[in-house]
């Protein structure tokens, strides 16, 4: 039973990485979209 407890717990951990990853990802294409708009105005 220990074991199967040790696994379900690494397995969440990993499901958190997963998504703080996903999380910087959503927020790094934000800031490039950002930056291509400022580019833009400063064209114009």
């Amino acid at each position: 039973r220990q074991r199967q407890r040790q696994r379900q717990r690494q397995r969440q951990r990993q499901r958190q990485r997963q998504r703080q990853r996903q999380r910087q990802r959503q927020r790094q294409r934000q800031r490039q979209r950002q930056r291509q708009r400022q580019r833009q105005r400063q064209r114009q």
